[in-house]
C-alpha cells in the first residue's frame, strides 16, 4: 500500500484517520508503485529516489539540522536541481528495477548493489547491437520488448509498470554517429552512467560530539523521540557538513571493475568529552570514506572528456579545502587538507570504501587517464576554448 509524503491517508475509509501520521495513502493494495513510495527510504545515504527527481537535500540551518519534526519532507529542506531523463520522460523506478531486486532472489547480499541485475545495456544496448531486454542476471525484463529480427528501424518498447504508457528506447546502435566515450575500450572500463550523471550528491565533514558530562539545561539540538524530551548527555552532531550538488564527481573504480562516480560516504570529525568533563580528543577524523554511487541523474548530454582526462580532482587527488570552502574551516582541520583527496599521486588510498571490491584509482590507471587522447569540447559560439 503506497504512502503520501506526509504520511496521511487520503482514503475516506472511517477506520483511517487523515490526522494521524504513518498510514497508508488509501486502504488498497497495489502493483504500481511510484516512485514517493521508494523515497520512504530511499531519501538517506545515495539519495536516489530523491536525486532522480531533481531533488538535492539542502545545506541544513536552525532547526532543520537536528530536529525532524518540523514540516519539511524526509525532515529535510531540498533545492531543484536537474531531474534524471528516465524521471522527466515519465519513468518510475519499478520501470527500470525488477521484482528480484526488491525481493531477493534466495540469497543473502552483503550490499544491495550485488543484487541489482538491471545495466543501462539492458535496454539501450551498445554501439555494436540492438538492446535484448536480458540482465545481468541473465533474465528477460518483462516489461520491455525487442522487435523480431531482423529489426532494421532498432524498434525496442518500454511498458511502464506504473501508468501503462508504452516508450520507444533510444538504441545506441542506431545513432548515424558515435560520440567520444562510445569506444569499445572505453566502455569496457566505464559504467555508461559515469559520463551521463548530471550530478552527486556531496557532503564533506561533520562534527559530531559525545559529552557524558550532566548538562544544567537541555541540549536542544538532540531530541529524544523515545522519552519525549532533550538529551542530555550523549552523542550529538553540533557542525553538519559542506553539501552541494557535485556536477563533476570524483571517480574510482566500482566492484565491477569499472570507472564510477564517487561521494563521501562519511566524514565524521569525533570529540569526546568523558564523565569527568575532560575533553580525550577535538575534531578527531574516525572512519573517512569515499564510495562509489549511482546518482540516478542520467542526462543525455554528457560531462566532458577534458573533465575528466585532465582534471587532477576527478582521478581522486583532490581540491576543495577550507580555502574553497571556508565552512569546512569549522572543522578545525589544516587549511590545506584536501577533503575530496581519496588517493594520492604513488595510487596509496587516502581514504576507506566499504564497498568490497572498490577503490580509488591506481597510478597505472590515472596515467593511462591523463595520457588517453581525447576531444576538447568546442566552446560555445564567441567563446574561447578552454
Amino acid at each position: 500500500m503506497p504512502y503520501a509524503e506526509d504520511g496521511r491517508s487520503q482514503s475516506k475509509d472511517v477506520a483511517m484517520n487523515p490526522a494521524k501520521v504513518g498510514r497508508p495513502l488509501r486502504h488498497q493494495l497495489t502493483k504500481r508503485i511510484a516512485v514517493t513510495q521508494c523515497a520512504a527510504c530511499h531519501n538517506g545515504g545515495s539519495r536516489a529516489a530523491m536525486n532522480f527527481r531533481g531533488l538535492m537535500e539542502a545545506p541544513p540551518e536552525g532547526p532543520q539540522t537536528f530536529t525532524y519534526d518540523q514540516d519539511l519532507l524526509h525532515g529535510h529542506a531540498y533545492t531543484r536541481q536537474t531531474p534524471d531523463v528516465h524521471f522527466t520522460r515519465g519513468l518510475a523506478c519499478i520501470d527500470c528495477h525488477t521484482e528480484r531486486e526488491m525481493h531477493g532472489d534466495g540469497q543473502v547480499y552483503a550490499k544491495r548493489h550485488y543484487e541489482v541485475e538491471i545495466r543501462c545495456e539492458s535496454c539501450h544496448g551498445t554501439p555494436e547491437r540492438l538492446a535484448t531486454g536480458i540482465t545481468a542476471q541473465g533474465r528477460r525484463l518483462r516489461n520491455v520488448f525487442v522487435a523480431s529480427a531482423p529489426n532494421p528501424t532498432g524498434t525496442v518498447t518500454l511498458v511502464s509498470k506504473l501508468t501503462g504508457r508504452v516508450h520507444s528506447v533510444p538504441q545506441l546502435a542506431t545513432l548515424a554517429t558515435q560520440p567520444a566515450g562510445h569506444e569499445p575500450a572505453h566502455l569496457a572500463k566505464t559504467e555508461c552512467f559515469t559520463c551521463h550523471t548530471a550530478w552527486a550528491p556531496t557532503c564533506y565533514g561533520c562534527h559530531i560530539k559525545a559529552d557524558y558530562t550532566a548538562y544544567r539545561t537541555p541540549v536542544t539540538v538532540a531530541f529524544d523521540h523515545l522519552s519525549g524530551a532533550h538529551a542530555t548527555r550523549g552523542w550529538f552532531r553540533l557542525t553538519p557538513g559542506v553539501r552541494f550538488a557535485d556536477p563533476e564527481p570524483v571517480l574510482g573504480v566500482n566492484w565491477r571493475g569499472k570507472v564510477v562516480p564517487f561521494v563521501p560516504r562519511a566524514q565524521p570529525l569525533f570529540t569526546y568529552v568523558n564523565a569527568e568533563g575532560r575533553t580525550e580528543y577535538a575534531f578527531r577524523k574516525l572512519g573517512f570514506a569515499h564510495n562509489p554511487i549511482v546518482p540516478h541523474t542520467v542526462v543525455r548530454q554528457s560531462r566532458t572528456c577534458e573533465s575528466c582526462h585532465a582534471n587532477p580532482r576527478a582521478l581522486g587527488l583532490g581540491l576543495f579545502t577550507s580555502r574553497e570552502h571556508p565552512k569546512l574551516g569549522e572543522f578545525r582541520q589544516a587549511p590545506d587538507f584536501r577533503w575530496d583527496r581519496i588517493v594520492d599521486e604513488a595510487g596509496h588510498p587516502q581514504q576507506v570504501t566499504t564497498i568490497e571490491g572498490a577503490r580509488p584509482l591506481t597510478r597505472a590507471e590515472m596515467e593511462r587517464i591523463r595520457r588517453a587522447p581525447y576531444k576538447l569540447t568546442m566552446p560555445a559560439q564567441g567563446g574561447t576554448a578552454r
